[in-house]
């Protein structure tokens, strides 16, 4: 009977914890989905960068935020396409605190570094480094399609 009481309370704890959650996920979703509407109606970069920015400090909790356009190499910690933080002074992913300046988040379209998205916020969620990913190669895609016009 023990073993049953144990097993039913840690299903119970997991299905609050995804209730708790659900929420926030969704929340996330329709940040990308308001990202994506966005860069139909963003005719310029700086209204494109200003929409990115805003739509990242309001997932992440940014404490700071900018756009920094143009090729930076690695030369910093950044933040992988797979939402791991690699570079220098790295760490892994989970509630781990991000190094202190900053996360840079490179913004690519295919091979091509169109600059790089700089985040300094506070300790990240497992799932919140993807969609800042997500939301940087809508911006990226967006910003490419401006360039071509």
């Amino acid at each position: 009977m023990l073993v049953v009481g144990f097993v039913v309370g840690q299903l119970v704890a997991r299905g609050t914890q995804s209730r708790i959650r659900s929420p926030a996920r969704r929340t996330r979703l329709d940040a990308l989905v308001a990202m994506v509407d966005a860069t139909s109606h963003s005719a310029t970069p700086t209204e494109l960068a200003d929409r990115a920015m805003r739509a990242l400090s309001d997932q992440l909790d940014l404490r700071d935020a900018h756009w920094s356009p143009g090729y930076h190499g690695a030369a910093h910690p950044y933040l992988t396409g797979h939402g791991e933080i690699a570079g220098t002074g790295s760490s892994t992913p989970g509630r781990a605190p991000p190094p202190p300046a900053g996360i840079e988040l490179p913004v690519t379209v295919g091979s091509q570094e169109l600059g790089r998205q700089v985040l300094v916020p506070a300790p990240l969620s497992r799932e919140e480094p993807l969609v800042a990913v997500a939301i940087a190669d809508v911006f990226g895609l967006a910003l490419a399609r401006t360039d071509e016009r």
